[in-house]
């Protein structure tokens, strides 16, 4: 074969090939090639000096191996250094192949926690190729290499700062306008960071609970870093409350004054009793809701439920001296010692109460143990679920051998959606109503509006469920979770859903944290580089959304006469939920009935969604209440009317589980109808 020249192919393809072999030897030619210095350069303040404190040196490791995936999610970890640092698109626009090769293999090191040893070896055999690249992983990745970690109650401790994170983490967000109040919730709690090691964390958290969600992620104030918790309160908090007191008259933040207050403080209840210098759960005045003595019977009880609250002004003017171990630091901040620790019901009831009551079916005692036919036909019915779960739920259902494994949102899944299911006509009708007392309660107590139109019915039921679970597993059973569970109402009361005050948010932040640490010496000192490369690269910025987000493009129908010609979609994205027309994710809460999603269509600038109504909606459960007035029901049937509405008049997303020849509704309990 000749090209049109009448040159061959062969030759032209060695003519091409010699000419890349010329550019190559260029490329390699001194003076084409960037030094080591002129590397380093290039990325000014890196390795000379710090964003931080210029006061401590510590050596930077290079990491060995990593068993970590690569995750593009992790990066939803707030910057805490610098809020003046630009991110690398601000700086520049361009886009060369250079840049972006740059660019990407940066992305990369940091999104999927490259050890720094295997970003190195891949930079050195780029470099030849790629002389713009730097040979150090440090350089590429911005890591600082400067900062000032202090030896503090008895371990290592790094202060991130408050106004610098928050700036951080608000940088996005163009809605926030001068002299906005920013609510503040605080999370304090251990993190154990090795099996084989006794090294724990224990950080200071922070999270903005009044800006969108998508911005309302927590974000690292302080870290300390022990083989026990702080040995000296105070000097825990020390630099805490030092700044808070210093921007309580406003702070400057992207050319606005802003204010800050304090929402609540989430912890769980040892480390409750911590941060509030308070007795632990253990102690004879433990509770820090209500004033009762406990009662000993092999452990430490509390049996009353009708006890005197404890107060705010209770509280500060000492009043039951038996409850508190000394003063508090945090009595600094002018908040309620009280009200503003509301109970963590992932603590609380997930990882407590639920847990306790399975391990009590498992392998309590025989007057309340489940037999093991019954406890296989549970494992069944939840394992055949595990399809019908919708793709909000980070775990699908496990049979029960495998409880010890399993997780607070396990238990919490437990609780609201499968087990209702699971544990109906299998367990002895007054164990299984207990069960549901409990259930329905923190259906309530979960959702946004019910929380508050119900709050003191749920409080009712709260109180039967402890009474009732005294009675079916004894009185030694009423231990400080199983009490704390008629606090929760007001909790509710003070901060509407629980959700609004739950650890979970934090708990994901926390192994996140746990994440960066990838050898047990210099902990802290991994934090803060990690934390470094993240806010130096602009890894943290927030891209603005715009809901719906529409995706999986179909033509497949159905479409309603006046949405012909429109945009056709599988998947609508929302802020807090995704709907779906598979089977999962189609059931949705629209005009006040329960209805099956079969297209989503945009048309004039506007998304609809396509659904079927379902004919038939019954009670699934009329004990403690009707389960309709929770939007529970047996629902089975589709009508063949093909209806359209706006897909902001979607009330809630439901979760659809098969149940005999039926299906059981369930919406999600933060929903509002």
């Amino acid at each position: 074969m000749m090209a049109e020249s009448g040159t061959s192919y062969w030759s032209v393809r060695r003519r091409i090939r010699k000419g890349i072999a010329m550019h190559l030897k260029d490329l390699r030619s001194p003076q084409n090639t960037l030094s080591g210095d002129n590397t380093v350069a290039s990325y000014p303040d890196v390795l000379t000096e710090s964003t931080l404190y210029p006061h401590q040196n510590v050596q930077e490791e290079i990491y060995e191996s990593s068993d970590s995936e690569c995750s593009m999610e992790v990066l939803t970890l707030d910057e805490s250094l610098d809020p003046e640092i630009k991110s690398d698109s601000d700086m520049s626009q361009d886009s060369s192949p250079n840049t972006l090769l740059l660019e990407n293999l940066k992305e990369w090191a940091i999104n999927c926690k490259v050890p720094d040893s295997a970003v190195g070896k891949l930079l050195r055999i780029l470099h030849p190729y790629h002389p713009h690249l730097p040979k150090d992983p440090r350089i590429l990745k911005k890591t600082t290499t400067q900062y000032d970690i202090k030896s503090k109650c008895g371990g290592e401790y790094f202060y991130f700062g408050i106004v610098h994170s928050i700036c951080h983490q608000i940088k996005d967000i163009q809605s926030i306008s001068d002299n906005f109040v920013l609510s503040l919730q605080i999370n304090v709690d251990g993190l154990p960071l090795f099996k084989s090691t006794g090294h724990n964390f224990w950080p200071i958290v922070g999270r903005i609970v009044n800006i969108p969600s998508q911005y309302s992620k927590p974000f690292i104030i302080a870290l300390y870093s022990g083989t026990a918790k702080p040995s000296d309160i105070n000097e825990y908090f020390h630099d805490f409350i030092d700044e808070f007191k210093q921007i309580q008259e406003g702070f400057p933040c992207h050319g606005k004054r802003l204010f800050i207050a304090i929402h609540s403080i989430i912890c769980d209840t040892p480390a409750r009793a911590f941060v509030k210098n308070v007795k632990s759960f253990s102690g004879y005045h433990g509770c820090d809701k209500c004033i009762q003595a406990g009662k000993w019977v092999g452990k430490m009880t509390f049996p009353e439920t009708n006890a005197t609250v404890r107060t705010d002004i209770s509280f500060d003017e000492i009043k039951d001296e038996d409850h508190h171990m000394g003063p508090t630091p945090l009595s600094q901040l002018n908040i309620g010692m009280v009200s503003c620790f509301p109970l963590d019901y992932m603590h609380l009831v997930c990882l407590g109460v639920v847990k306790r009551l399975l391990n009590l079916w498992i392998k309590g005692p025989l007057s309340c143990r489940l037999g093991s036919t019954v406890l296989q036909e549970i494992s069944r019915r939840l394992v055949a679920l595990k399809d019908s779960i919708p793709s909000e739920f980070a775990r699908k259902p496990r049979p029960l051998f495998e409880i010890a494994y399993w997780k607070a949102t396990e238990f919490r899944q437990f609780l609201l959606y499968t087990g209702p299911i699971s544990l109906c006509e299998i367990l002895p009708p007054t164990v299984y109503q207990n069960f549901m007392i409990l259930s329905v309660s923190m259906h309530i107590l979960l959702n946004q509006k019910l929380c508050t139109s119900f709050n003191s019915y749920a409080h009712e039921l709260m109180v039967a469920f402890v009474k009732q679970f005294l009675q079916l597993y004894g009185p030694e059973m009423a231990v400080y979770n199983v009490h704390g569970l008629v606090h929760l109402a007001l909790d509710a009361k003070n901060f509407g859903s629980l959700e609004n005050v739950s650890a979970f948010p934090f708990e994901n932040f926390l192994q996140q944290l746990k994440h960066m640490v990838r050898k047990p010496s210099f902990p802290v000192a991994q934090v803060v580089r990690r934390m470094s490369e993240i806010q130096n690269n602009g890894s943290q910025h927030h891209p603005k959304k715009d809901f719906p987000m529409l995706s999986k493009s179909h033509c497949k129908g159905p479409l309603p006469d006046p949405l012909q010609f429109g945009s056709q979609f599988g998947k609508a994205q929302l802020e807090n939920f995704s709907i779906d027309v598979n089977v999962k994710d189609s059931c949705i809460r629209v005009n006040g009935k329960t209805s099956i999603v079969k297209n989503i269509v945009q048309k004039d600038d506007c998304t609809y969604v396509v659904y079927q109504c379902f004919k038939y909606f019954d009670d699934f459960f009329n004990i403690p209440l009707p389960s309709s007035y929770l939007g529970i029901g047996k629902v089975f049937g589709l009508e063949s009317t093909i209806r359209y509405e706006a897909i902001s008049k979607v009330e809630a997303k439901c979760v659809l589980l098969p149940f005999k020849d039926k299906q059981i509704v369930i919406p999600y309990t933060d929903a509002v109808w």
